[in-house]
């Protein structure tokens, strides 16, 4: 499973899972934020984007996750964050 389908199925409304012990979510920086491990997941997604994704990489990152959030589950919502982005790239 994928990171950002780890963090749908986190979220997902089909098939909730209440936590997770993904290597990612133990680390120090993240199991120190406040949330759901939903939410930090989503925080944690969020930081590598904006770290690693931009008008330089065509924002192929961001894509990639809005292409993998939807073919995993279309009931759960891509967060707005992600579409923002995406709506400002088409601005550039």
């Amino acid at each position: 499973m994928t990171f950002v389908a780890e963090i749908v199925a986190l979220t997902s409304k089909i098939h909730p899972r209440e936590s997770d012990t993904s290597d990612w979510l133990l680390t120090d920086r993240v199991s120190s934020w406040p949330g759901t491990p939903a939410d930090r997941g989503w925080r944690y997604l969020r930081q590598s984007l904006e770290r690693h994704d931009s008008p330089d990489t065509d924002f192929k990152y961001t894509k990639t996750t809005l292409e993998t959030i939807l073919s995993y589950d279309r009931l759960t919502p891509p967060p707005p964050w992600l579409i923002q982005t995406l709506e400002v790239s088409d601005e550039i």
